[in-house]
């Protein structure tokens, strides 16, 4: 369901004077609001550590609340950190 369609479901609803249909439906528009946001983010990120990854050195740091981590580190100063053991990513470096 697109956004439009979901608007004119609330309106339709509100035309209506069916309160319980628009609340749910504008439940469904807020989490697929939701979603896109989310979605947008995660895209953003995902580039982030393909430039990171590409135009940095990698090495291995050992960290306090981590153990040993891969960390690279790109051109800008800002990085990434993932788990030596598992490779699961732990975050962002941002010096």
């Amino acid at each position: 369901m697109t956004k439009d369609e979901l608007i004119r479901q609330i309106r339709a609803a509100q035309a209506r004077g069916q309160r319980a249909v628009c609340a749910t439906v504008r439940a469904a528009a807020i989490r697929y609001a939701t979603e896109l946001r989310a979605a947008a983010i995660n895209a953003a990120a995902e580039s982030a550590l393909n430039g990171i990854v590409r135009s940095g050195p990698a090495a291995v740091r050992e960290l306090p609340r981590y153990g040993s981590v891969i960390e690279v580190t790109g051109s800008t100063g800002f990085g990434a950190h993932w788990l030596q053991r598992t490779g699961e990513f732990t975050g962002f470096i941002n010096r």
